[in-house]
């Protein structure tokens, strides 16, 4: 019961954390930190009740690994804060999950711990969500977009080739390693993917907002000098002492907005609890196994 309970919890919150980041392109930090601070709380009180402190120790351990994971993420300027504390709670959420539907599959190539397998669907999921809201926008937006585009491509060339490179070597030594291959190819296409979704930031997601409207953490497009001070564009954005200048000057500013990636984790969720490893279960419909 504790885990089902803790997964209806999940999914009421990640609808949530969904509406605002489409809405208000943010997710409150109260999101994230009651789902964590409901995970660990209901694994203490039935730890408790049952006498085993497995249930606990199980969750605080996925919420240390995902903690480190989602700073990992952020620093590497791949996840925004919110979607990095969003991870932190899905930890602790994930670990000892109930017996669920794909579980008893009988060609599963690995055992993998249920967070492990949702940040391998995330992989999946984000990837084409982030490249079809890439394409959807890049359209709207081509004169500018590919121009930019071909730019960064370039810093990731080297990259590209060393993929390639090793799936050749994967291909040459077995015919059966779908699992790996299927991993190193979607590597092979992440930094293209990547590279997209910055170069539509750059040219395609910038507004010019009035500072009422700014929040803190939304992201500068270009330095705004305010009397003697300057405020330059920073990963973390706007901090609360900057807003406040900001909202004094009544200047408008143009802010860079981030692809709204709350939805993938809500797409994830849902294909982990209905299909398990989504590795897996295209591996199985697309290459039988011998």
């Amino acid at each position: 019961m504790l885990g089902w309970f803790l997964l209806a919890i999940a999914f009421i919150w990640i609808l949530g954390a969904t509406i605002t980041d489409l809405k208000k392109r943010e997710v409150p930090d109260w999101i994230s930190f009651s789902l964590v601070a409901i995970a660990l709380v209901a694994r203490m009180i039935f730890s408790f009740l049952e006498r085993d402190i497995s249930f606990f120790l199980q969750g605080a351990l996925f919420f240390v690994l995902f903690f480190a994971l989602a700073n990992l993420f952020y620093y590497a300027r791949i996840f925004a804060g919110g979607d990095a504390k969003l991870l932190m709670g899905l930890g602790a959420i994930l670990a000892a999950p109930p017996v669920l539907p794909f579980a008893s599959a009988a060609n599963a190539v690995f055992s993998i711990p249920l967070p492990f397998v949702f940040i391998l669907n995330l992989l999946i999921i984000g990837s084409l969500y982030g490249l079809l809201f890439t394409i959807a926008v890049a359209i709207k937006n081509r004169k500018r977009f590919f121009p930019e585009f071909v730019k960064r491509c370039k810093k990731v060339r080297v990259i590209f080739l060393v993929m390639i490179a090793v799936l050749a070597i994967i291909l040459a030594i077995s015919t059966k390693a779908y699992f790996i291959f299927a991993i190193a190819a979607l590597a092979v296409l992440f930094p293209f993917i990547h590279s997209a979704i910055k170069a539509l930031e750059e040219v395609g997601m910038v507004s010019l907002v009035h500072p009422k409207n700014l929040t803190v953490g939304d992201w500068l497009a270009q330095e705004v000098r305010i009397g003697k001070k300057m405020i330059k564009p920073t990963w973390e954005g706007i901090s609360k002492q900057e807003l406040e200048l900001l909202q004094k000057e009544k200047k408008k500013v143009l802010v860079k907005y981030g692809i709204p990636f709350v939805p993938a984790f809500l797409f994830t969720f849902l294909a982990t609890i209905f299909l398990g490893n989504l590795f897996e279960f295209l591996i199985r419909i697309i290459m039988p196994f011998s």
